[in-house]
């Protein structure tokens, strides 16, 4: 993989006026709006040309995976927490990291973080994710899901032209609360330099300068709360929508439709949710191309390594 240094860096100016704080650079504006969203657009942005998307996802299918029989498979996703997947050409599970990841140094740092072998969450969806194919995983909270998302992330990225000056992100990830936007930066942060790839979190209920400043220096990833109104998507490709079954319970289907309904059509969707409800199904169905829906474990399930806790908010502070 090339692991040039892809952040670019934007003179602004700021004007205020009645309220609304707005930061504009050459070619690009951000916005804080009274409602305490973000949006990051883009005057070229409606006039720009979508780039075509080279094939980026063709991975070969290694033989020990290859010439197993179908019998033998749906015994191991049997053994893989009993693994269920509905949908057309499914790739195959895998069962090492070496079967789908041939970086020396991605492994290393694997073994530096104690990443024995891929678990079920990793297993069935990280070859499915690196194929390009649009998935639905259902599995529990706190599964290790978030390793199956950003490391195609990060190879979907390191295949796409550098950023420019007023260029967007490539990459999308919507979580329900800032506690698991900063959670998923933090994962995705630790392998920067594999990468050289910014990541930036974007969320509400906290002060909007240091994310415009962090947002100026250019920014391969957003990891954002719906709260945060990221317009400026004419480059992403890849969107991924973390726990999306909290997110249609705090009311966030509007802006979450939104975001997805304004990205070219043919960027590549990953969704995650421990339960699959009637509204969210019929949002993937309008949103996803032929996706893949795998459910690890049964559907409705809580990972019994989490601690829950019920704390009493206000109605002004539910979303923090």
């Amino acid at each position: 993989m090339d692991t040039s240094d892809q952040s670019s860096s934007v003179p602004s100016r700021v004007t205020v006026r009645s309220g609304v704080a707005k930061r504009a650079k050459e070619k690009g504006l951000i916005i804080e709006q009274d409602i305490d969203g973000l949006e990051y657009s883009s005057e070229e942005e409606s006039t720009k040309p979508n780039e075509d998307l080279d094939d980026i996802f063709a991975i070969s299918v290694v033989p020990e995976i290859a010439n197993i029989k179908e019998a033998e498979v749906a015994t191991y996703r049997e053994e893989l927490d009993g693994i269920k997947v509905v949908g057309k050409r499914c790739p195959r599970p895998i069962k090492t990291w070496s079967q789908c990841i041939t970086s020396d140094k991605i492994l290393q740092c694997f073994k530096k973080y104690n990443y024995e072998k891929p678990i079920p969450i990793q297993a069935q969806p990280l070859p499915i994710i690196l194929s390009g194919r649009n998935m639905i995983g259902i599995t529990k909270t706190g599964s290790g899901k978030t390793l199956a998302f950003i490391l195609p992330m990060f190879r979907h990225i390191k295949d796409q032209p550098p950023l420019e000056d007023d260029d967007g992100p490539i990459a999308i990830i919507m979580t329900p609360t800032r506690q698991l936007a900063l959670q998923t930066t933090k994962e995705c942060k630790k392998f920067p330099q594999l990468f050289n790839i910014r990541c930036v979190p974007v969320y509400d209920g906290t002060g909007i300068s240091e994310q415009i400043a962090e947002l100026k220096r250019g920014a391969e990833i957003i990891v954002c709360t719906p709260g945060r109104k990221v317009t400026n998507v004419r480059r992403v490709t890849y969107v991924v929508v973390d726990e999306a079954d909290r997110m249609f319970d705090m009311d966030f289907e509007p802006q979450v439709t939104k975001i997805l309904d304004s990205i070219r059509p043919d960027h590549q969707t990953v969704m995650f949710s421990a339960t699959f409800p009637k509204q969210m199904e019929a949002l993937a169905r309008k949103t996803l191309y032929k996706p893949i829906e795998v459910t690890i474990g049964g559907r409705s399930i809580v990972c019994k390594d989490v601690i829950q806790y019920v704390v009493i908010l206000d109605d002004d502070k539910k979303y923090l």
